[in-house]
């Protein structure tokens, strides 16, 4: 009746659909609501009447005790909207039951569950103070009586009553554990979630930003050909590009899209572009018309899968950068081993800035895939002329 689900939630997905927990996600439904208040009423009532068999000098059971028995248990069913009306009210059956002189039994239990929910509700105050207000009623009225509750009793009902307090404290701090933990795991899968929709965001960026441009420029060579009655081989040439370029676009669409795609559909898969498919992309970037040259600084050693892709990536969209804002410029690529780190430096000799209407994301992207790895990057104009941009990665990062 006063617990809830102890399992955090599971996390969003990569695109940030919440999880179908099916039903009862929220909690429980009336059987948890109305069977605890069964099994209280029962053993109030079963047992009282039992107890009054072997105690002939208490007070016969009436109607008034029955109802006493029923009001207790009854009143939890409000016990989770009004924890402390419900425990003042339970607190008050109990005592006008033994005031009043009905055979002892545990007609305290529906007081026990109350006095826990309130605690679990957060009254702890209210809680631990009409506890100990219904204990010394108790012992008040058996004084009044004229029957006073012997020593150990008394120490019995005072230690049970703390008993009974202070588990209800650790259950309550376990409650608030879970709903910490819950709140978490719901900020960790949205964070989760929120990087992943950055990282394809990225990829999109670098992959449409490149081959576009590849293929825009072919198209530019295509047609001033065969405007100007050109060489039908250089048409030709520039034509294999465009589709070359269009056939490596869609592949690596399909590859970077694969994680939206639902969990019945096989998501295509292939290789991750890396160190290795830099010289062909230098080789595509010089077909199109760009002066680049691919510099051979040592081996680089072992480098992991995504310190890979992120230097080809950043070489990728830095030469994009270099033919959108200083065509006609020759550029050089270096990337060598510096200790534990990956250095990726491309330099131009063009004008020495990079125009922009402020809606690029080109060197933020650059910087978001070094920083994700540990590493840094800087870009700016060179000291020679030009611009230059260089990479700091960590190979071991993933």
């Amino acid at each position: 009746m006063i617990s809830d689900r102890t399992t955090a939630p599971a996390a969003p997905d990569a695109v940030g659909r919440e999880p179908d927990d099916g039903p009862g996600r929220h909690g429980g439904g009336w059987p948890w609501t109305v069977l605890p208040v069964v099994v209280t009423l029962v053993v109030q009532v079963g047992v009282c009447s039992a107890a009054a068999r072997w105690q002939p000098d208490a007070r016969p059971l009436d109607i008034w005790a029955y109802l006493l028995l029923v009001a207790g248990p009854l009143a939890l069913l409000a016990v989770r909207r009004a924890p402390v009306a419900v425990l003042v009210g339970t607190t008050a059956a109990s005592l006008l039951y033994f005031g009043l002189g009905y055979p002892g039994g545990p007609a305290v239990l529906a007081t026990i569950v109350a006095l826990v929910a309130t605690v679990v509700a957060g009254r702890r105050l209210v809680a631990w103070l009409v506890g100990f207000v219904g204990v010394g009623g108790y012992l008040l009225t058996h004084a009044l009586g004229g029957s006073p509750v012997p020593g150990p009793a008394t120490g019995a009902l005072v230690g049970w009553t703390l008993v009974v307090l202070v588990g209800s404290e650790g259950v309550r701090v376990r409650r608030e554990r879970v709903a910490e933990e819950r709140r978490r795991a719901a900020e960790y899968g949205l964070r989760c979630a929120t990087e992943e929709r950055l990282r394809i965001a990225r990829e999109l960026h670098d992959v449409l930003g490149h081959h576009i441009s590849l293929i825009n420029v072919q198209a530019g060579v295509a047609l001033h050909l065969m405007d100007s009655g050109g060489d039908p081989a250089q048409t030709r040439d520039a034509l294999i590009a465009i589709k070359r370029s269009s056939k490596e676009v869609l592949r690596e669409m399909r590859t970077t899209l694969g994680v939206l795609r639902g969990a019945d559909e096989a998501a295509p898969r292939g290789p991750v572009p890396g160190l290795g498919a830099v010289p062909d992309l230098v080789g595509r970037v010089c077909e199109a018309g760009l002066d680049v040259r691919l510099v051979d600084d040592g081996p680089l050693g072992e480098v992991d899968e995504q310190a890979g892709l992120a230097a080809y990536r950043i070489v990728q969209e830095t030469l994009t950068n270099v033919r959108r804002h200083a065509p006609g410029a020759a550029a050089v690529v270096a990337i060598r081993r510096d200790g534990p780190d990956l250095r990726v430096v491309v330099t131009d000799d063009g004008p020495g800035a990079t125009p922009s209407d402020g809606s690029g994301r080109g060197i933020a992207g650059m910087t978001e895939r070094a920083t994700a790895l540990g590493g840094a990057l800087t870009a700016g104009p060179a000291d020679g002329g030009g611009f230059r941009v260089e990479a700091r990665l960590p190979v071991g990062s993933s």
